[in-house]
């Protein structure tokens, strides 16, 4: 799932969700619940025909929700991409000597290089006063996003209480929510623009981490 254009362009079709970051994601959440099978096919089909709603608090009543402009066909966002796998570390020096495009020297000075930076992470941590999540974050900010690790440390501070709060957010959607709404609060005090996107990143890092 393309989140962050999904979110946006849930904000861009309905006005009733157009100021509200939070509760687009709480309709994505209800896309990502949809079953994988038959009867999720129907739901998932509801959405694309727009017959269901989201709630407005304010009128208070349901409004009718789309995903798509059937009526505009160029206000709707198009991407087509390739399946495509994705290896790194050990693994990508390895598969690229196999396939001959680097050579035995080569892949040992990557491996050198590999091995040093990982010793070099774990040193940082273990003299950092951050939780391993927080941590990643860090670093994330730093290779990522170009922060320095001044601001990348203040920055991974501040959102360290909400992964303390929320520690089973990679196993429960309510808590992944309700992390989410924390880190979009966090991040729009520095002014970040992407707050979804940004999301979206540190998350998927930290799935990888634990994988």
């Amino acid at each position: 799932m393309l989140r962050t254009v999904l979110v946006e362009q849930l904000q861009r079709l309905n006005p009733a969700v157009r100021d509200s970051v939070v509760r687009a994601e709480e309709v994505v959440a209800r896309l990502v619940r949809v079953r994988p099978n038959i009867e999720g096919n129907l739901e998932a089909w509801e959405f694309l025909k727009g017959l269901k709603t989201v709630f407005v608090e304010a009128e208070p009543r349901e409004r009718s929700l789309r995903l798509l402009d059937s009526g505009r066909p160029e206000a709707n966002t198009f991407h087509v991409t390739d399946e495509f796998g994705f290896v790194s570390g050990r693994t990508a020096i390895r598969r690229a000597f196999e396939e001959k495009q680097i050579t035995s020297q080569q892949a040992l000075q990557e491996l050198a290089t590999l091995v040093r930076d990982l010793q070099n992470a774990q040193e940082q941590r273990r003299e950092s006063r951050l939780s391993p999540e927080a941590f990643a974050v860090a670093w994330w900010l730093r290779v990522q996003k170009g922060f320095d690790a001044e601001k990348a440390e203040v920055l991974a501070g501040a959102v360290e209480p909400a992964f303390k709060q929320y520690p089973h957010w990679a196993v429960s959607e309510a808590q992944e929510r309700e992390l989410r709404r924390r880190l979009y609060r966090e991040l729009i005090a520095p002014n970040v623009g992407e707050v979804v996107a940004w999301s979206d990143g540190m998350l998927k890092l930290l799935r990888r981490a634990a994988e």
